[in-house]
């Protein structure tokens, strides 16, 4: 997304300029200023429009209807822009007192008419009950929309599942939209919003649009883990401006698919992703945790028992409805060792638990055992996608849990023959 080869003159100097650890996003802006394509300064400062701003998105081209860029809200929005320009300064030797007049290439806001209040009439005064509120039965109901958090361990085919979702609504002729929240991400195989310069009301929305772990890991010499946790703690903390705005597309019964890192810290106790699940919730939005957990677990009972209290502690952490989806149901050899552990049996379970673990750890095993069948907390679906079923059964039961389609009206055919005329 970003250019990762930047010459040491510019880094210096917007590492020196931005040098606060708050001032790291707008480093990241000068260096993309000074490391522009743009062979003159009038370039440069075009780029660092289109950088910062997002092309008008409607028809009427009214300042409303502008959309801010990363990091999303205006305020930020300028500060990107000054930022891409003290780069773009450097790197054609402007003068800083030029540079520090140059303003964004914005339209001005319209000016609002202000109607004069109509002069009242005389009439007869109101009772108490004509002057309270309207009830929330009388007034007009707030759009819904509804949401599917994709989440489980790494590699357990969360953005497989994603992609194959798609394809099957499209084929189904069914809108969703897809949203891509891991900023370690590189290939899709389904349509994503791919970098800064590329925008439109009909791609979905990226995460690395706001911050990626490439850039993250390179300014602050974090590793992957300690990396991706920063960019989660950078989401949450932009929830309010960067997701806000792009939420206010999606609604009025849009359904999208969130598909998120594979991280367990982000889903056991780091609390990114519960605050998320609450802004959906304040939003209108009915959501569903989907954890998918890789079908290779189930052959073994202490990689089943594993599984499951990592699912309880999604769902305890997350507090949503949640489905268990076993995934890669297409690579087991032996579904026969699958089967069992979809609806498995106390005894069992605690028998071979015994027969795997030391005897000390047999009250251990017991109540695992009882947890897991007394509860009845913790069921899997298999997942096999070559099979449309499979996926049509598997959004059925999402869409039962989050209420889709549920105020749906019935549309009515009529059959009776036309009479001649």
């Amino acid at each position: 997304m970003f250019p990762k080869d930047w010459t040491p003159p510019c880094g210096n100097f917007c590492t020196k300029k931005y040098s606060n650890f708050v001032q790291i996003p707008w480093r990241i802006f000068c260096k993309k200023g000074c490391d522009s394509d743009g062979e003159t300064w009038e370039e440069c400062k075009d780029e660092c429009n289109e950088i910062c701003y997002k092309d008008p998105v409607l028809k009427d081209h009214e300042w409303s209807y502008y959309i801010d860029r990363s990091p999303g809200h205006d305020n930020y929005s300028m500060e990107c822009f000054r930022a891409c320009i003290s780069g773009c300064g450097f790197k054609f030797n402007v003068l800083q007192e030029m540079v520090n007049q140059i303003q964004p290439n914005r339209p001005p806001k319209p000016q609002t008419e202000v109607k004069p209040k109509p002069i009242p009439q005389h009439s007869e005064p109101t009772t108490a009950s004509d002057e309270l509120p309207c009830s929330s039965a009388q007034s007009e109901p707030l759009g819904m929309g509804f949401a599917q958090l994709v989440i489980g361990p790494a590699g357990s085919g969360k953005s497989t599942y994603c992609s194959s979702l798609y394809e099957h609504c499209v084929a189904a002729r069914r809108t969703i939209h897809i949203v891509n929240l891991d900023p370690a991400a590189e290939q899709f195989n389904y349509p994503v919003a791919m970098g800064t310069f590329s925008f439109s009301p009909s791609l979905f929305l990226d995460i690395r649009e706001l911050i990626s772990l490439d850039d993250v890991t390179e300014e602050l010499g974090l590793g992957p883990n300690g990396g991706l946790l920063y960019c989660m703690e950078h989401f949450e903390d932009n929830l309010d401006d960067w997701l806000a705005d792009e939420l206010e597309n999606y609604l009025d019964d849009d359904y999208l698919i969130f598909d998120c890192p594979g991280q367990i810290e982000l889903f056991s106790h780091v609390p990114a992703l519960k605050n998320f699940v609450e802004h959906l919730k304040r939003k209108n939005f009915n959501v569903c945790a989907v954890y998918l957990l890789d079908s290779q677990f189930m052959t073994d009972v202490t990689k089943y028992i594993s599984g499951c209290l990592a699912s309880l502690s999604a769902m305890v952490q997350l507090e949503l409805p949640h489905v268990n989806i076993l995934s890669k149901m297409d690579l087991v050899p032996n579904k026969k060792d699958v089967n069992d552990y979809l609806n498995p049996e106390a005894s069992v379970l605690l028998s071979e638990l015994n027969q795997h673990m030391a005897p000390q750890f047999a009250k251990l095993n017991k109540a695992l055992a009882e947890l897991i069948d007394d509860f009845s907390m913790v069921n899997f679906i298999p997942l096999d996608l070559r099979k449309d079923s499979s996926i049509a059964y598997v959004l059925s039961y999402i869409d039962n849990c989050i209420q889709f389609g549920e105020d749906a009206e019935v549309k009515i055919r009529d059959f009776d023959p036309e009479e001649d005329v």
